[in-house]
């Protein structure tokens, strides 16, 4: 591309640029693409020293003791003197290679079945209130996939008041920026986002977790070695999330799924945030630690694995103590 000025060495070799169909959108690529190269802010306050917006992925300086977040900006200016408790540098990065496209086939095979760019729908896995997961599977490679698809700018009540905001319409960015800042063994893993513009919604193609959540009420209670596997799995995931600086805010069995090696993998990071300061019932009532015995955000995560592991033994949720009062050797 050049302006009026420009001048092309005709011994350069030159390919056509086609547009894309009128119903692909470069919508979605773009986004992931802010999500890539740090111009999003989708979970951080604004610097508590200067008021400024931060990016996702650049240097801060975090307190433990208070949530404070300070920019580098603020910190390089003042050092240590700019806040009154000890504060820890931390970068967040990219760990992830989902790729981002637009849609640019919708139909249905021979079959009837739905086909999606790549992917032919097998099968319904699951429907919330907010989102509805099939079973797809790669025409080309035939891999199996979970395709969960989010409506644009859809945020729930519940969801803006855990997060602090009044409006907002970046729960379905934040889900994927979550998976593509986090790589870890019991997280589930993203591979690719598919705009659907026309439409507006937006297709996450995951990893397929076959044997479903840990637990569905009704089943029989797990055999107690196999809940000791599964909480060390899902504390695991969870040590990794925190670490960085990130909290799920929703645990529960059907946000726990089991993969064909029997591993634990967390999903539906929808109602995730960084923030630690706005705890709140909100979520899921059942698991949700109660407002009056928060501590810090990790220790109310801690008590919250306490009645999902209860409810796979024992058909029931069970009362536990407050979080200071839990440690790991309870799981």
């Amino acid at each position: 591309m050049c302006n009026e000025n420009c001048v092309h060495d005709p011994t350069h070799p030159m390919s056509a640029i086609y547009e894309l169909p009128s119903c692909c959108s470069r919508t979605c690529s773009s986004s992931v693409g802010t999500i890539d190269d740090g111009a999003s802010s989708l979970f951080y306050d604004p610097c508590d020293v200067c008021g400024r917006v931060i990016n996702d992925v650049e240097l801060v300086y975090h307190c433990t003791e208070c949530n404070a977040v300070i920019c580098n900006g603020c910190f390089q200016a003042n050092g240590g003197a700019v806040h009154e408790h000890e504060i820890k540098p931390f970068r967040r990065s990219i760990r992830s290679n989902t790729t981002g496209s637009a849609l640019v086939n919708k139909s249905r095979n021979s079959e009837g079945n739905k086909v999606i760019n790549e992917y032919v729908v097998v099968r319904l896995l699951g429907r919330g209130s907010y989102a509805k997961v099939n079973l797809v599977q790669h025409h080309r490679t035939l891999a199996l996939y979970a395709l969960k698809i989010l409506r644009r700018n859809r945020t729930n009540k519940a969801k803006r008041a855990l997060l602090g905001r009044a409006s907002s319409g970046d729960d379905w960015l934040r889900e994927i920026a979550v998976m593509k800042f986090v790589s870890h063994p019991n997280i589930v893993k993203l591979k690719e986002v598919i705009d659907d513009v026309e439409a507006n919604k937006v297709y996450l193609i995951m990893e397929y977790c076959a044997k479903g959540p840990v637990y569905t009420a009704g089943e029989p209670p797990l055999p107690l070695e196999k809940v000791r596997k599964y909480s060390r799995d899902i504390m695991a995931g969870l040590l990794h999330f925190h670490g960085e600086y990130l909290f799920h805010r929703d645990i529960k069995p059907a946000n726990c799924l089991v993969d064909d090696n029997d591993v634990v993998k967390i999903a539906d990071f929808g109602a995730s945030s960084s923030q630690m300061k706005k705890l709140s019932t909100e979520g899921t009532l059942a698991y949700s630690c109660p407002s009056s015995s928060v501590g810090s955000e990790w220790q109310a995560t801690l008590w919250i694995v306490g009645p999902l592991l209860s409810r796979c033994t024992r058909w029931r949720l069970a009362s536990y103590p407050s979080p200071q009062r839990v440690s790991l050797n309870c799981v």
